[in-house]
């Protein structure tokens, strides 16, 4: 029985620090600004990307 409440009692501090973690990262996310589309955003990345490799080979 003291086994099986050590196991709980391990399990469950687990559990909160996954939420306490899950809570900092929605926090972080909520603050770092304006909601992007992901095919949206992947495409301004590609196109920085493309330009950086244009001007590189350019040079």
């Amino acid at each position: 029985m003291r086994e099986a409440l050590c196991d709980w009692k391990f399990r469950r501090a687990q559990r909160d620090q996954i939420i306490t973690e899950l809570g900092r990262r929605w926090d972080a996310g909520i603050a770092s600004g304006p909601v992007t589309e992901g095919n949206e955003a992947f495409s301004r990345v590609r196109a920085r990307l493309d330009a950086k490799l244009s001007d590189h080979g350019a040079a």
